[in-house]
């Protein structure tokens, strides 16, 4: 009789073992993910917009990619930076920086001049949809959770 109302219970911490195990793999899935299939360039270092100007001035540039009000772009050769919590400047190759919303069409005209590579991208899309697409996988996770428990009450018969 003992054995009879221990099987719904190994049943259940088997269950409860195989989900916990599958939560462990999905994590590890995407830890892996991340690691290896994240942007693998070369960081873009923040610079001022007066180090940009310089530099443009200097014919420093490459080349650059506007979106927004946000510049990214290469130097032609590496530019020391000071970082903050640094005592020591750092060479970048590539950087970013913010425009002023006054800039207009004269930015474009000086890169032009200068012979900077220009590509011009549309804006980021709402923050609301990138949280809501980053959420998607754990909506699935809590999803099959409720359905295992639910699952597993049913089997206990509760």
């Amino acid at each position: 009789m003992a054995t009879q109302a221990q099987a719904p219970l190994n049943r259940f911490m088997s269950q409860q073992r195989n989900l916990l195990a599958f939560l462990l793999l999905a994590m590890l899935v995407s830890l892996l993910w991340t690691k290896f299939f994240q942007d693998r360039a070369k960081p873009y270092y923040e610079v001022s917009y007066s180090i940009f100007a310089d530099q443009l001035e200097a014919e420093n540039i490459r080349s650059v990619s506007i979106q927004g009000l946000e510049v990214k772009g290469e130097f032609r050769s590496p530019v020391d930076i000071a970082q903050e919590g640094r005592e020591q400047s750092l060479q970048a190759n590539r950087f970013k920086t913010q425009l002023p919303s006054f800039q207009g069409e004269g930015l474009i005209t000086r890169l032009r001049e200068k012979g900077v590579q220009i590509e011009v991208e549309k804006p980021a899309e709402g923050g609301a949809w990138r949280f809501l697409l980053a959420m998607l996988p754990w909506l699935f996770i809590v999803l099959f959770w409720v359905y295992i428990t639910r699952r597993t009450a049913q089997l206990q018969g509760g």
